[in-house]
């Protein structure tokens, strides 16, 4: 919508209208949101930022550093 900055989704859980699409999200067939402490259309936003000025293909935030510490991710 060509904004200058990113919108603010104030919303926790996001909902489908059908139970295949939820279903593609959560099996990683599609990537699209399903609640706010996993993925966030702002959060999203600022991934690709900072992905873009530390000049890396992409990033992941994270709500704690104890969320960070225990992600699969970092895990490996």
């Amino acid at each position: 919508f060509n904004a200058v900055s990113p919108p603010i989704f104030q919303t926790s859980l996001f909902t489908y209208t059908r139970s295949a699409a939820l279903e593609d999200v959560f099996a990683g067939r599609t990537r699209n949101y399903i609640y706010s402490r996993g993925d966030h259309p702002p959060v999203r936003e600022f991934e690709l930022l900072v992905a873009r000025l530390e000049g890396a293909e992409a990033g992941r935030a994270f709500s704690s550093g104890t969320a960070a510490i225990t992600s699969p991710i970092l895990r490996l």
